[in-house]
Parts: C-alpha cells; structure tokens; sequence
C-alpha cells in the first residue's frame, strides 16, 4: 500500500484489521517531498499473514510492515504488527515510537530496530529473532542476497525505557551487533523481560541468544564496530534464562581488504535483577530447564555469560553496579559465570553490601 506524499498522518482506528504493509519511500521520489515525519497513529492491527511469504521472492515479502525512505521520520503510537515476515520495523533516524506491540513466531522477524537520535517508550515485544536491535550499517539480506548499506555512522543517542519482551528460542532480547558500524551514547532502562527460551546447542550455542548481545557481523563481515558509552539499567528478568550477556567481537573485519579493528569504550550494567537461577532449554529436551552451574565457572564453557575481543579487537571500562542473580548480589565474575577472553580489561564491580534488597523490586543494595 503506497502512501502518497502528501499524507502526514495515517489513522488505524481501533478495531482495524489491514493485512498489507505500508509503503511510504515514494514521499521522497524526486526530490519532491517534505521531510516532516510521518504519524502513525491509533489501535489498530497490521498483519502480515496472509499476503506475504516468508523469504519470499518478491521484494514485498521482505521489507518491512512499514517502508520508508531512510530522512523521513516516523512517529508511530498505539498500533500492533502481526506476523510480519521479516523485520517488522526500522525506525529512521529522529523517530519515535510509543505503546507500539509487536508478535512475531519465525526467524528474522525482528522486531523494533532504532536508529540515531530516536527513542522506543512502553512498547511490547514477542518474537523469535532480536527484540530490538540498535541500528547503524547494513540491512541484513533475504536468504541468497547481498548485505545493502542504509547508514555509514553509528547509532548515536538512541534512547529506550520501559520496554517488555517476550523472548522465543532465537534472537536477542537487545543486540548491538550483526551488520553495525557501532552505537554512541544510547541507553536502555526499564526493560522487562519476562521469558526467553533459548535451546543450548552444544558447540553451535552463539553469542546471539542474550538479554544483551553484541553479535559479530555475518554477511559484512568488513565492517568495522566502534562502540562507546553504553548504558543498560533498571532491568528485570522473570523467567530463568540461559544468558544475560554476551558481548563478542570475535576480529571477523581484520582479514578482510577493508576491516579493521573493533572496540567497545565504557559499558555500564546497573540494577540489573535476574529472579531465577541460570537455565537453558536443552535442545534435546524441549520444555525442560536445564540450569547452568556458576561459582567461580560456568559448564559448559559456551553456556556461559561472555565478554569477547579476539585479535585486535578491545573491550575496556565495563562496569556492574547492583547486580542480582537468583536473589544473590553479583560480585565477581563466578557469581553468574562471566568468561572473559581476549584483549577485555578486568571489569569493574561496585562494592555490595552483603545480601541486603529494596523493598520493592529486590535488588542488591551497594555502595
């Protein structure tokens, strides 16, 4: 569906059902459009279901619910995306998007990714790929196809409070990474998480499938990530998970003809509470927690919490201030088993005062 250029505001009363996407890049073609954003506005439901194939050959199966071109901003409140059989949005840059839903089933549909200088406030996330993703590089490709760059710079100052997710048994719940060129001052507080339900597979367990991931680039393998002053805070998981965070540059841009080294400046974690102990699905055993043993190490070593520079890569200023896993104060890295590998400068703990913990949500109280 084509949305003429002289729209500024779209309407999905509540109660709407549309299954289609919208298609909103023609408001830029020649030149003649305005670059005042885009509203979206209302309760109504888009679904993607019955008119779009899933990695199917047309361009429309897979493109986004709503497409866009890359300097038209879109403020978006109240809708819900059904099944949208790719990624369901990509918020451009100065966007925003409020008490917007997603519920996605399949593999690659991602569901908010958020760019420069645009925030995600009290939105739902429910999928089977990456929750939300901070976006600044290229576009991953349908199956066969070739990585598309849509932005050069980093995501800078995007901002994300009181989101809730509910992770299925791929993706991250929040991922810096893939095809990136890195992230700048942008934040995420009062993120819910109420399940994730990973498999473990054995060896083949990747970085990806965390509360907080940091994925090395699979398709761009070139690009080369700068990262700097990253804050997550004010975070609550429900349900046992396997991983709370895996942030792995694994040195994929330093054998090819253009990359170079990567490296992630000053990572802060603070009031982070993890209700249950470490656990996983195991892949043999749908349905079955299977927890990860930790004090002083975690089994199996590819089960565990990650901190990763391979090569010339670098990790350096990490912090973790009040820290909970399964009523416990984090204090060292045995507490909720954190491998550290490679060129990664020894994290920072705050100085816990034993076991003590607010009234309200439970967490380690620390100087």
């Amino acid at each position: 569906m084509t949305i003429p250029a002289t729209v500024a505001t779209l309407h999905l009363a509540r109660g709407a059902w549309i299954e289609g996407k919208f298609n909103v890049s023609s408001r830029h073609a020649n030149g003649s459009a305005r670059l005042s954003p885009l509203h979206v506005v209302g309760h109504g439901i888009m679904s993607g279901k019955s008119r779009y194939i899933w990695h199917g050959p047309t361009e429309a199966d897979n493109t986004r619910m709503i497409e866009y071109a890359w300097n038209v901003p879109l403020w978006i409140s109240g809708p819900t995306l059904v099944d949208p059989r790719a990624h369901a949005l990509i918020l451009p840059p100065r966007s925003h998007a409020h008490s917007l839903r997603v519920v996605g089933w399949l593999f690659n549909e991602d569901g908010i990714w958020v760019t420069s200088n645009s925030t995600v406030t009290d939105c739902f996330v429910r999928t089977n790929d990456d929750a939300l993703r901070f976006f600044g590089g290229a576009v991953d490709p349908p199956p066969g196809a070739e990585a598309t760059m849509r932005d050069l710079n980093p995501a800078s100052w995007a901002r994300v409070q009181g989101l809730v997710v509910h992770q299925l048994f791929n993706g991250a719940v929040v991922q810096l990474g893939w095809e990136t060129v890195g992230t700048v001052g942008c934040s995420v507080q009062e993120l819910t998480v109420l399940s994730a339900e990973w498999y473990y597979r054995g060896e083949s367990t990747g970085d990806n499938n965390a509360i907080l991931s940091l994925q090395s680039p699979l398709y761009h393998k070139s690009l080369t990530e700068k990262h700097r002053n990253f804050r997550f805070s004010q975070v609550v998981v429900e349900g046992p998970v396997g991983r709370v965070l895996a942030i792995a540059l694994r040195g994929s841009g330093q054998d090819q003809p253009e990359g170079g080294c990567s490296s992630f400046e000053r990572l802060l974690l603070s009031d982070i509470l993890i209700s249950r102990p470490s656990a996983w699905f195991p892949f043999d055993q749908p349905h079955v927690w299977k927890q990860t043993r930790s004090g002083g190490f975690c089994q199996p070593p590819n089960a565990c919490n990650l901190l990763v520079a391979g090569g010339c890569d670098r990790i350096h200023r990490v912090r973790f201030e009040r820290v909970s896993l399964n009523g416990r104060c984090v204090r060292s890295h045995g507490d909720w088993g954190l491998r550290q590998l490679g060129n990664v400068s020894v994290p920072q703990y705050d100085k816990c005062l034993g076991q003590t913990r607010d009234s309200v949500l439970g967490r380690c109280t620390c100087a």
